[in-house]
């Protein structure tokens, strides 16, 4: 049974029909982990910085902020502070290989934790704007419970294009729903009408239509027009090619040949399919993972208890570094 993704209400006059809403579809692609080939462990992944030559002291001197983030700066970085960096001379195949050879060699890498991660937007011109998580997180819009319906519109008028991804909205139990709510899936049913309103999920506003199918309402996201590509963008049409009565006539008939009704049960993901095959061949050869034995919960507590300790023991001393600064 799929998990309710967000309840609330959907605003409709004056009436509020509490619902919850639950996706429409689901991924069915095979699911892989990246596996070390002799042992089948699991490969995890690090959060590096590329570095040329040495990498920067930074805990030489925590109290000096700047020069802290001067020391992290790349030249070319510090460059687009200042002047301009001029322009590399074109190479020839072979100094370009040379070049990138000798590039690699002197990168080194340098882990870092999530809290030194922050988001990078690229102006151009090797320039980078700089978001924290706490920036990004201060524009965020109100989060409501509430699918407010503005307007009303005929299905026919949106292009297909504009959906994005398919809920069910379901009438919440023990709240008295379910009369409203089939009220207003009658009515969009009767007049040929879906609701059009917006509500927050997550971290975002979304656009959405409100439509009934098969006596259930569906909420469908929308695209926003201005992430919905122009025709003036794809090379090639509209296309002004001039078509016979004749090849038209054969075009139809050809059509009517294949029309049929509609079944998707029909129609299979092929690829899955032999993914799933392969697999279950290869079952007889699967290979037994050593895995490391999950901590007993007296190593968890001493863990805890010494980085508690460790913890204390680092407020202290920065403490006494502050008072040491002041006198």
């Amino acid at each position: 049974m799929p998990q309710a993704i967000w309840s609330g209400s959907i605003s409709f006059g004056l009436i509020g029909i509490p619902v919850k809403l639950y996706p429409a579809t689901k991924r069915n692609d095979v699911r892989f982990h990246e596996v070390e080939r002799a042992t089948g462990r699991r490969v995890r992944h690090r959060r590096v910085v590329e570095e040329v030559g040495d990498p920067p002291d930074v805990g030489a001197n925590t109290d000096d902020e700047e020069a802290v983030a001067d020391a992290e700066e790349s030249p070319r970085e510090r460059s687009a502070g200042g002047a301009e960096p001029e322009p590399e001379p074109e190479r020839d195949a072979s100094s370009r290989a040379a070049h990138s050879g000798a590039h690699e060699e002197s990168l080194s890498e340098r882990e870092i934790s999530r809290e030194e991660l922050v988001k990078g937007y690229e102006l151009g011109d090797d320039r980078l704007v700089t978001v924290s998580t706490e920036e990004l997180r201060s524009l965020r819009p109100e989060s409501t419970h509430t699918i407010d319906l503005e307007e009303f519109v005929a299905l026919r008028d949106i292009d297909p294009v504009s959906f994005d991804r398919t809920y069910f909205a379901a009438p919440q139990p023990d709240t008295g729903a379910e009369k409203p709510y089939a009220l207003l899936l009658h009515a969009l049913e009767e007049s040929g009408r879906i609701g059009i309103g917006r509500f927050v999920l997550r971290t975002k506003e979304h656009l959405v239509a409100l439509r009934p199918t098969e006596g259930v309402l569906a909420l469908e996201t929308l695209f926003y027009q201005d992430e919905v590509r122009g025709l003036e963008e794809i090379p090639g049409v509209p296309v002004n090619a001039k078509t016979t009565d004749r090849e038209e006539k054969l075009a139809l008939q050809l059509i009517e040949t294949l029309t049929g009704e509609w079944s998707p049960e029909r129609y299979l993901d092929p690829f899955r399919e032999r993914v799933l095959e392969l697999i279950e061949r290869k079952a007889g050869t699967a290979i037994t993972v050593d895995r490391e034995p999950a901590p007993s919960a007296s190593s968890r507590v001493s863990d805890l208890m010494e980085a508690l300790k460790q913890s204390v023991e680092a407020a202290k001393e920065a403490r006494n570094d502050r008072k040491a600064a002041n006198s």
